[in-house]
């Protein structure tokens, strides 16, 4: 699941600590690690910064006291440096996949030690017995000053995000991706959090009533993610037009739109750099009136869509700044659209062509127009030789990962680019 940016790195360096692991068992590698600071000639802040980053690192923050591990046995400089440290965190990543009752646990201990808390993302729980959504509730109550908030891919209840809704006025990015929330918690999240500027509800049951009154009270949002809200239809796309003109990344793949709904969105929102629009049904009409009214878009995703060489050649005109390009299973294309995108967009960096009947001829024209590309995808474009790989390679420099298929072999090249030189 992708997730939000936001200001954890920032947060980060404010707190020293940016995310919670499993506990060390023994303090071996932390003392041998933090040994050698107490002969160096570093300022206390300095040397804090290391212990508590070292501490992270062997999973000594949060968990340790989670789990009843004892601190006695670290010297003074570990000491020191977790002294009053809870208090002092800002940001907090659970990322590895734990069950829900141990993340509860921890979620219950964090609402309790660090008031400071902004910024807070759970990876995926699985279901061991626990209540997260009660846990939620407690970090709410507790952080006010949370900021951003990503909970994407765990069962959350309405109830939950209204407390948080409650409690977090301050709160600007919410990620709800599969969390089986409804319209209740948007309409408190409306009522609540007039900063808001990043919302995924993707894959939820929320109507187009909900996401209307969203629209309505967050008008400095920039970012929504809609991707398979199957309630959702053009009256959604027309509400978020008219009161987000500040919009830069929008996703509703996998819903289905009429053109003249992406043609209100692309009039009234000129910011938007990021539109996906994957398995949409949408045809050119679409694709025009972003071209005309978009310029400053640098990724686009149409795969899955009925859209022709001409509508890709006037966004490519139109839209310099493209660095992502998605037209995976556009089976209309031919060479003249890859050929206008090699032309018009310079800086692209990421390319899917996946399953289309294009040449090598395609393929040379990105290797000499697209010198900062990264990512090829090509897989299934059964018209392509060995000479659109070797071209790719020589003109594209900065190439990390090549995807293709050639005589029916699937082939996935990881270049791990690193100023490295490519074969001539």
């Amino acid at each position: 699941m992708q997730r939000f940016s936001g200001s954890a790195q920032q947060l980060a360096h404010q707190s020293a600590v940016s995310s919670a692991e499993q506990p060390a068992h023994h303090s071996s590698n932390v003392e041998n690690t933090i040994a050698p600071l107490a002969t160096h000639n570093v300022s206390h802040s300095a040397q804090q910064l290391a212990v508590l980053q070292c501490l992270d690192r062997e999973g000594w923050l949060v968990a340790p006291l989670l789990n009843g591990c004892r601190i006695a046995m670290l010297d003074r400089a570990c000491k020191q440096a977790l002294e009053g440290w809870p208090s002092r965190l800002q940001c907090l990543e659970l990322l590895q996949i734990y069950g829900d009752l141990e993340v509860a646990r921890k979620l219950q201990w964090v609402a309790h030690h660090c008031p400071q808390l902004q910024y807070l993302v759970l990876d995926y729980t699985l279901p061991t017995g626990g209540n997260l959504s009660e846990a939620i509730q407690a970090v709410a109550r507790s952080c006010s000053r949370l900021k951003h908030l990503d909970v994407g891919g765990n069962s959350v209840s309405n109830a939950a995000i209204e407390t948080v809704a409650q409690a977090c006025p301050q709160l600007e990015c919410l990620c709800l991706a599969e969390c089986g929330v409804t319209d209740a918690a948007l309409w408190a999240v409306a009522q609540g959090c007039p900063q808001l500027n990043k919302l995924d509800v993707s894959k939820n049951l929320v109507s187009n009533a909900a996401i209307e009154t969203v629209a309505q009270a967050c008008p400095q949002l920039e970012c929504l993610c809609l991707t398979d809200c199957q309630l959702i239809s053009n009256a959604a796309l027309r509400a978020v037009a008219q009161h987000c003109p500040q919009l830069k990344k929008l996703d509703v793949s996998e819903n289905l739109f009429t053109n003249a709904a992406i043609e209100t969105v692309a009039q009234a929102c000129s910011q938007l750099e990021c539109l996906c629009l994957a398995y949409c049904d949408v045809t050119d009409a679409a694709l025009w009136a972003v071209a005309q009214g978009c310029p400053q878009l640098k990724e686009l995703d149409v795969s899955l869509n009925w859209v022709s060489n001409a509508a890709i050649q006037g966004v490519a005109q139109a839209c310099p700044q493209l660095k992502k390009l998605n037209v995976t299973y556009c089976t209309n294309l031919r060479d003249e659209a890859i050929d206008a995108v090699a032309r018009g967009c310079p800086q692209l960096e990421y390319l899917q062509v996946v399953g289309l009947r294009i040449t090598d001829a395609a393929i040379h024209a990105v290797a000499q127009g697209c010198p900062q590309l990264k990512q090829l995808d090509m897989s299934q474009c059964e018209l392509l030789t060995e000479s659109a790989i070797k071209s790719i390679e020589r003109g594209c420099t900065r190439l990390e990962c090549l995807k293709h298929c050639i005589c029916g072999r699937a082939v996935h090249i990881q270049y791990g680019y690193s100023g490295a030189t490519r074969p001539a």
